[in-house]
């Protein structure tokens, strides 16, 4: 899955004509990005699974603390979505 995840990505960003753009986000170098992908992956692998599965099984249950969670999570994400396409 692993492999599979970084070989769609690289051909996404080929396709796209996006491959050879250095900075994807402008102030977070190559390895800040790592790390992070690292620590997120630890986190998800420390709770049993994904931040978004976990708030969107809590959502769909109508736990009132995963809705807030989950209006926190995707709230911020969506902004910065939209705000870099």
């Amino acid at each position: 899955m692993l492999f599979g995840t970084i070989l769609g990505s690289v051909t996404s960003s080929m396709l796209s004509g996006q491959f050879n753009d250095p900075i994807l986000v402008p102030g977070i170098g190559s390895w800040r990005g790592i790390g992070g992908g690292v620590l997120l992956m630890f986190g998800a692998r420390l709770g049993g699974g994904c931040t978004s599965g976990h708030g969107l099984t809590g959502f769909a249950n109508l736990s009132v603390q995963s809705i807030i969670f989950t209006c926190c999570m995707f709230g911020p994400g969506i902004v910065v979505g939209i705000s870099y396409n």
